[in-house]
C-alpha cells in the first residue's frame, strides 16, 4: 500500500504568511514552480534505472506560470513506474532481443510482467525536504 503524503503547515504568523503569499504570488509563484519542477526533474533523473538511457534522457520539464510538469516521452515510462501483468508482445514483423549475448528474433513473446519502480512516488518522497527549503527561502525573501 502506498504511503500517504501529508503537508504540514506551520501556523505561526499565519496571517502574515498568507498576506505575503497573496501579495507576492504573481512574482514568487512562478519562481517556486520553476525551482520545484527542476528539483523534481533532477530527482527523477537520479532514480531512473538506466539500461539504454532512453528513458532517463527523455525526462523533461516545462513550466506554465503557476503550474509545472515533469514527464517522459519515451513511450514506456509508465510501464517502468507501475506493476505490469504477464502479457503477450507482438513484433512488427519481428521482435529483436538478446539473451546471454545471443541475438534472438521472434514474432511474439510472453512477457512475465514486472514489479513497478514507483518512480513518481519515490521522486515526491525524496524531494519533500527540498520543496520545503524552496518554499521557506521564497517566504524569507518576501519578508526581507
Amino acid at each position: 500500500m502506498a504511503e500517504p503524503y501529508r503537508i504540514d503547515i506551520d501556523s505561526s504568523d499565519f496571517d502574515l504568511k498568507i498576506g505575503l503569499l497573496g501579495s507576492g504570488m504573481e512574482e514568487a509563484g512562478p519562481v517556486v514552480i520553476e525551482k520545484t519542477t527542476n528539483l523534481l526533474k533532477q530527482e527523477l533523473i537520479n532514480i531512473t534505472p538506466v539500461r539504454t538511457g532512453k528513458l532517463r534522457d527523455s525526462i523533461a520539464s516545462i513550466n506554465f506560470g503557476l503550474t509545472g510538469e515533469v514527464s517522459t516521452n519515451s513511450g514506456y515510462g509508465l510501464f517502468v513506474d507501475v506493476d505490469t501483468k504477464a502479457h503477450k508482445i507482438k513484433g512488427n514483423p519481428f521482435l529483436r532481443f538478446e539473451i546471454g549475448g545471443k541475438t534472438i528474433y521472434r514474432r511474439q513473446v510472453f512477457h512475465p510482467g514486472t514489479k513497478g519502480q514507483k518512480l513518481r512516488i519515490r521522486t515526491l518522497h525524496n524531494s519533500k525536504n527540498g520543496v520545503k527549503e524552496i518554499l521557506a527561502k521564497v517566504f524569507l525573501d518576501m519578508m526581507t
